[in-house]
């Protein structure tokens, strides 16, 4: 079994104003949406005419290095020697092995709650923003995560505050989209 020698504890803070979370940005002609101005920025150039394609999947890249390190992800050679599972990338296998040791190397610094994968971490970091832009149109609670939106949509405490009327039918529209 594999040792990890690097036990400290590490504490993910944004590099610069352009790293912090302030909710998701979106992207006018595709749609998607991005946590960083950064990100945003270097997804809108692959809307232009000089990117590179992947012939396996069709993504766009900027760069001929960008596209040859997505390659990668098509020819998985490292396997996790305790379950098998392949990955395209020896970090990403180390990053896997955590959820078999149980280490949580990243520290939130608002919290102290810790996490085995920095991007759980950046996700994590989210719920402590004040700008919560994702609304409840029942009850208007906020949200800082889309994702906490879609969960808090299900919640039938949120659905128990509603006339019955309104309840039946936003029951009946949830459950209906569950079942497809």
């Amino acid at each position: 079994m594999a040792r990890f020698h690097d036990t400290s504890r590490r504490v993910l803070r944004p590099s610069s104003q352009s790293d912090v979370v302030a909710g998701s940005l979106q992207c006018s002609e595709s749609g998607k949406q991005y946590a960083t101005l950064s990100n945003l920025e270097s997804h809108k150039q692959t809307h232009g005419s000089s990117t590179k394609k992947c012939e396996t999947c069709g993504k766009a890249y900027l760069s001929k290095s960008a596209l040859h390190k997505h390659l990668m992800t098509h020819n998985q050679t490292h396997a996790c020697n305790i379950c098998g599972k392949l990955f395209s990338r020896p970090w990403l296998l180390k990053c896997h092995k955590r959820s078999h040791t149980g280490e949580r190397p990243y520290c939130c610094a608002h919290c102290g709650k810790t996490f085995s994968g920095r991007s759980n971490l950046r996700v994590h970091i989210q719920l402590h923003s004040t700008d919560k832009k994702f609304e409840c149109h029942r009850c208007h609670k906020t949200f800082a995560v889309k994702l906490d939106l879609r969960r808090h949509l299900l919640n039938l405490v949120c659905l128990n505050s509603l006339p019955d009327d309104s309840r039946a039918d936003i029951e009946m529209a949830i459950f209906s989209t569950l079942d497809e």
